[in-house]
């Protein structure tokens, strides 16, 4: 199918300008220190996961009066840049420097000489986000200093936008420090994983399970084990699939929400990563700064000063949503939002992406994506069963 000139343009811009970056990585997917880099890795319930298992994984953390507290997981894409889920900065107005990105780690409770830890320089939630539907569950976070790639740091794959996530990807993975009981708010200290087999969307959105409250956009996933579910820990961490055993493993899914948690017959929502392909890479072409004083590892004393200044949340918006405020302030651009109680739905699946792909250091770009992902206003569930998303 012929591309128009116009998008062939924008695409072999942006490609040229991402590749120019000093920090942009080589490859992606990397797992030096895995027992079956390159195998399929059989598991079977949520287990333990060994040190650079999953070297993309990172815990986002905020000041308690205890110490760092696990808020999100988030998937790293270049040394700059992870990918997470929009609610996750949606509980409290924080000041950007009093969180931390903890990368490398496995056991969040011990740190070692291997982790690096880095503040946020600034979250860019996605434009369309609806917090009411939790449609378009996606952010990037950029990081204040670049993280050095190493066995224990590497960079995570996105998926083509022409893959057929359902029917292609079989070998599918979560992880994630999750929360280990439904009412309890405590994480598990070391990072767990567990294999996960995706859905067909229109079962998960059917009267058994969801209703029709699933977004567009969106993956539905369950645990092999039936008796473990994800659950708040797990937020914006990333679904992981191979498209054959010898396939790098690729992010298809961040965590968004689900109903109850630990309950094992339910499956997860995830917002699905190929839609936003070209959102994600205009996003991460924009960085032009130099980098910031080297950081150190602040005491838990200095870090629970900052559990009481916490003001209750209160969404900033903006007339200029291509504009970030990169000090102080997370906040959310402005969009149109849907009543709490009408959550629009698509009529048909969204249609593949035309066109071809092209690569940039393994992060894709599509030559010809969709705009920004439209919720359809015509088709309208008035009265939506009232759950609980498995949010922090």
């Amino acid at each position: 199918m012929a591309v128009p000139g116009k998008c062939l343009w924008l695409a072999g811009a942006l490609l040229q300008l991402v590749a120019t970056r000093s920090d942009s990585p080589k490859t992606c997917g990397e797992r030096p220190l895995a027992p079956n880099q390159g195998k399929s890795v059989q598991i079977v319930g949520s287990v333990n996961a060994l040190p650079g298992t999953w070297p993309w994984l990172v815990s986002i953390q905020v000041p308690s009066s205890k110490g760092p507290q696990h808020l999100c997981a988030g998937s790293i894409l270049t040394p700059h840049w992870v990918l997470t889920a929009a609610h996750c900065f949606k509980s409290g107005t924080r000041s950007l420097q009093s969180q931390r990105i903890v990368i490398g780690a496995t056991d969040i409770s011990n740190l070692l000489d291997t982790v690096q830890l880095r503040s946020v320089y600034r979250i860019v939630p996605y434009q369309d986000y609806n917090p009411q539907s939790e449609a378009n569950d996606i952010a990037l976070v950029e990081l204040s200093n670049p993280v050095a790639l190493n066995d224990y740091v590497q960079p995570a794959c996105l998926p083509h936008s022409n893959m057929d996530s359902e029917a292609l990807f079989s070998d599918c993975y979560v992880s994630g420090w999750r929360t280990t009981t439904q009412r309890g708010r405590q994480t598990s200290a070391i990072l767990q994983e567990a294999r996960v087999k995706i859905l067909e969307t229109s079962k998960c959105n059917s009267s058994w399970w969801y209703n029709g409250a699933m977004s567009p956009y969106t993956l539905c996933a369950r645990y092999e084990d039936r008796g473990i579910d994800t659950c708040h820990g797990d937020s914006g961490g990333p679904l992981m699939c191979k498209t054959s055993p010898t396939s790098p493993f690729y992010v298809v899914g961040i965590t968004s929400w689900g109903k109850g948690c630990g309950e094992g017959t339910n499956p997860e929502v995830y917002t699905s990563t190929q839609p936003f392909l070209e959102w994600i890479q205009g996003e991460m072409s924009k960085t032009e700064r130099e980098p910031l004083q080297e950081e150190k590892r602040p005491s838990k004393e200095a870090w629970a000063k900052h559990a009481t200044v916490f003001p209750e949340f209160k969404i900033a918006f903006t007339q200029h949503p291509e504009k970030y405020l990169k000090e102080d302030l997370i906040y959310f651009p402005e969009t149109e939002r849907p009543e709490v109680d009408a959550i629009p739905l698509p009529k048909e699946p969204p249609p593949e992406a035309p066109g071809t792909m092209q690569e940039t250091d393994r992060v894709l770009l599509p030559t010809e994506v969709p705009s920004s992902p439209p919720l359809n206003p015509e088709m309208v569930i008035a009265n939506r069963p009232r759950y609980s998303p498995s949010r922090t």
